[in-house]
């Protein structure tokens, strides 16, 4: 059992009458060590935020040991259209390896032929040794 979760005061308030209208979405992030980043855990359905903070302590607190918890009432997160793109200013496909097509590879086959690399093999090693 992690420690976070061993922390948790009962809580013995009972449970609202009407359950349907009143739960609100909130959205969970985790920190694992001390200092670490906030990491999205996932979300859930409380009435409040005590609750949600209870209820994410329950979940997220029992698989893995956490040093903290946040919890975020899903309407106070706001991200991008899911139709946005967002552009570069750059073309900066060379750092990826998708950018090297089987052009580029061919090219560079061709220029290292056995020869060329062996000597360069030669080069190198004598140069590590001097």
């Amino acid at each position: 059992m992690s420690e976070l979760r061993s922390n948790i005061k009962k809580n013995d308030k009972p449970l609202p009458e009407s359950m349907g209208e009143d739960m609100k979405s909130w959205v969970v992030f985790t920190q694992k060590k001390r200092g670490a980043p906030h990491i999205y855990a996932g979300w859930l359905n409380a009435c409040d935020e005590e609750m949600a903070l209870d209820f994410a302590r329950e979940h997220y607190g029992q698989d893995e040991q956490c040093f903290n918890i946040w919890v975020i009432e899903k309407k106070h997160v706001i991200a991008t259209h899911k139709d946005d793109l967002i552009w570069r200013l750059s073309d900066q496909n060379y750092r990826r390896a998708s950018g090297y097509t089987k052009q580029v590879r061919e090219k560079w086959a061709s220029f290292r032929n056995e020869e060329s690399l062996a000597s360069y093999r030669k080069d190198d090693i004598k140069k590590a040794f001097e």
